[in-house]
């Protein structure tokens, strides 16, 4: 008899990233709330830590379906997979961005597409998963890109998981 069929169940819950797997106690509801806020009243660059296997995932997932109608999402979920330069197009790809050429500013067009975002009245969030395997110039770049401002207004704002 496996494991799963001496529990009860019929798939394993810890390897797979859909909501209804979430486990939400008390402290993770209060932990979802307090990061609704911070990502509704801040631009600041936010860092979600854990441990290995704690449920960041998950919580970036559950964290996914509270964000407001105001507000725009971009999930990057395997954060090993990309360099700056990709890590720019996955953006844009989330974005819709249709494909470009190689002589195209991918920088001067994501930009341009957060201020048409940011004049809607329209906020994007960035969540990237596994956060800690970004290369140092990867997160110089994503330093840059959450200071930037139209209108004393942040563009974009970026958690990391």
């Amino acid at each position: 008899m496996s494991q799963l069929d001496r529990l009860g169940l019929i798939e394993n819950p810890f390897n797979n990233l859909e909501l209804r797997y979430f486990y939400a106690d008390k402290n993770r509801i209060e932990m979802l709330v307090s990061a609704e806020q911070l990502i509704d009243d801040s631009s600041d660059f936010q860092v979600i830590l854990g441990d290995h296997g704690v449920g960041k995932s998950h919580f970036l997932v559950a964290l996914t379906e509270q964000v407001d109608d105001n507000q725009r999402v971009v999930k990057i979920i395997d954060a090993s997979r990309y360099n700056t330069d990709n890590l720019l197009q996955g953006i844009l790809d989330v974005l819709g961005t249709k494909s470009l050429g190689d002589d195209v500013d991918l920088l001067e067009v994501l930009e341009t597409q957060l201020s048409e975002i940011n004049t809607f009245g329209f906020k994007l969030i960035l969540f990237i998963d596994n956060a800690d395997t970004l290369s140092i110039d990867s997160i110089r770049f994503l330093i840059q890109l959450s200071q930037q401002k139209q209108a004393e207004q942040s563009y974009i704002n970026i958690i990391l998981f």
